[in-house]
């Protein structure tokens, strides 16, 4: 569930739009895909993942490269409940040590240190 406050002052705020403010540090996973869709192409393969009304994904394998993409599709999020923080876990055997790649927003990678901040 989200933090919820009034935005008065720091200990206040509220999540929002542009704020991720869980209400605590538990995680509920949304479950197993119901259903699975693969498409193979001459470019890449695609796999189509639906969890529920409100949550896929698609999983992108580019021919001839090592890369992986995942695109999630999440919305509108359902509030009846007092709302949600969507997050999503990856674990990995990968053996990256502290080095990982983010996406930044469709122009790049970025490389990040765990734990790390400048």
């Amino acid at each position: 569930t989200p933090a919820v406050g009034d935005n008065s002052d720091a200990l206040k705020r509220a999540s929002g739009a542009y704020i991720f403010r869980p209400n605590g540090t538990s995680s509920t996973p949304f479950g197993e895909p119901v259903s699975a869709l693969y498409y193979k192409g001459d470019l890449m393969d695609e796999i189509h993942y639906t969890y529920n009304d409100w949550v896929s994904k698609v999983v992108r394998m580019y021919k001839d490269s090592e890369l992986v993409e995942y695109e999630w599709l999440v919305g509108p999020i359902p509030i009846e409940d007092g709302g949600k923080e969507i997050i999503a876990k990856y674990y990995t055997d990968i053996d990256s040590g502290e080095l990982f790649e983010t996406d930044s927003n469709g122009r790049g990678s970025i490389q990040r240190q765990r734990n790390h901040r400048d």
